[in-house]
């Protein structure tokens, strides 16, 4: 593993799990055919709501739910048309909050594999709308997303 400005961020073995495959279609381009930074925000998403929902993450939160307080994405090369593979895992847990990283990978066209961008997003547990801690069974279960 190489070290960058990212750290291991931008590294593919520094995530734990499957990670999630997506296609970018047509409608996620740009006019210059490049992968839309919409659609990389909305991959990053749907990788992050699988990992949550695989993963029981939400279900170990109930009564109560969670919101997104921040987002951050690093786009750092274009994307262009094929399947792309997202990988998640936990950053930090607070009292009642987690922060989430994540990276989007794409084969370039000489067969290696690229890291389009980079996501780091706060969750926050609430109840009655009110921060409330996280829960001992959300702590477990997300044990298994640490790096």
């Amino acid at each position: 593993m190489t070290s960058s400005r990212w750290g291991d961020r931008d590294q593919i073995a520094a995530y734990p799990g499957p990670g999630t495959d997506l296609t970018v279609m047509f409608n996620d381009l740009d006019p210059n055919n490049h992968l839309n930074n919409v659609a990389i925000g909305r991959f990053f998403e749907h990788a992050r709501v699988t990992t949550n929902q695989n993963d029981g993450l939400w279900q170990s939160l109930r009564p109560g739910h969670l919101i997104v307080a921040r987002v951050a994405i690093d786009y750092l090369t274009e994307g262009r048309i094929g399947p792309v593979h997202v990988r998640t895992r936990l950053a930090s847990l607070g009292r009642s909050s987690y922060r989430m990283e994540q990276a989007l990978w794409q084969p370039d066209r000489d067969g290696a594999t690229a890291c389009l961008g980079l996501a780091e997003v706060t969750l926050v547990h609430l109840r009655d709308g009110r921060p409330a801690p996280l829960t001992d069974a959300f702590r477990d279960a997300a044990a298994r997303l640490l790096p």
